[in-house]
């Protein structure tokens, strides 16, 4: 039986899964030009996703980044769960706490974008509370 470490590493990886995944879609999709599902043209979402914050350098998809993010944060995770070495361990959970502050830090300048820069858009909301 999983301890309630083990138990709270699973339930984080499994929903930083999912959250790796969204990345990748939103990526995929802005690279492509094209818009999300539910997200018409002329939107609150669609000006949001495909706003000038939506790109780093005006041709690099933010989400990829967030993508890597949440790539580096599951193998860190799976260092937790499968390494016997202490000292990486404890490197691992060095950079998820690092990692951690810049997924808040992201989520509340994104969060601030929409809110005040951009119009209100609830499903690029949900990206973040992911």
């Amino acid at each position: 039986m999983l301890s309630k470490s083990h138990k709270i590493i699973c339930v984080t990886a499994l929903l930083s899964a999912v959250t790796l995944v969204l990345c990748i879609v939103m990526s995929l999709h802005s690279l492509k030009g094209v818009g999300l599902v539910g997200c018409g043209a002329g939107s609150a979402c669609d000006s949001v996703l495909g706003g000038r914050w939506s790109m780093l350098f005006g041709f690099f998809p933010v989400s990829a980044l967030a993508a890597g993010l949440y790539a580096a944060v599951l193998f860190c995770l799976l260092f937790l769960l499968l390494s016997k070495d202490e000292e990486t361990k404890g490197l691992a959970r060095v950079f998820l706490v690092i990692m951690a502050g810049a997924i808040i830090g992201s989520a509340g300048w994104f969060i601030f974008l929409q809110i005040f820069q951009c119009s209100f858009a609830n499903k690029a909301l949900l990206f973040h509370f992911a």
